[in-house]
């Protein structure tokens, strides 16, 4: 509503240079249609205090706006912090999918090398390399393919599992 059909709309004359203060209040008058506030104001100048009155609104209409600004501007503050949040998130998610594929790919790595260190023995096994099995891979991991293999265990492969199984 402008200055003058708020003049018009209440029979009044109100200059230019106060009606912001009624703009204010009439603003935040809710559901209010423009005749009715006019004739609402109207009726409030009426009374002796109706300038404090308009005062004390118009200041409560202000300090109410600073507040909610200042709500909004928290509000805006907290989205930021949790757009940030996300984004960090997001990085560490990514990083740790990285990880997981690297992890991956070693794991793959070693059973591929243990693999080749399985064959190494067995082949040093086969020619009758025995103790140069045992330094590859170790007494148990000896005895272990002897008995997947059916090979016969020897008296230190008993010992081995003698000592070790107590």
């Amino acid at each position: 509503m402008t200055c003058q059909e708020f003049n018009k709309l209440s029979g009044l004359d109100v200059p230019e240079y106060n009606y912001n203060k009624i703009e204010a209040i009439y603003m935040n008058a809710g559901e209010m249609d423009k005749e009715t506030f006019a004739k609402a104001y109207k009726q409030l100048i009426g009374r002796d205090d109706a300038v404090d009155l308009v005062y004390e609104l118009s200041d409560a209409v202000t300090r109410r706006e600073d507040i909610i600004s200042n709500y909004k501007a928290i509000a805006n503050e907290a989205a930021d912090e949790n757009d940030q949040l996300r984004e960090r998130l997001e990085e560490r998610n990514q990083e740790r999918i990285k990880l997981i594929e690297e992890r991956e790919q070693l794991r793959n790595a070693a059973n591929k090398a243990n693999a080749k260190v399985q064959q190494a023995a067995k082949l040093l096994l086969d020619a009758k390399l025995e103790q140069q099995a045992i330094e590859l891979l170790g007494h148990a991991a000896v005895i272990t393919i002897k008995i997947e293999r059916n090979d016969p265990l020897n008296a230190n492969d008993l010992a081995y599992i003698s000592n070790n199984l107590k």
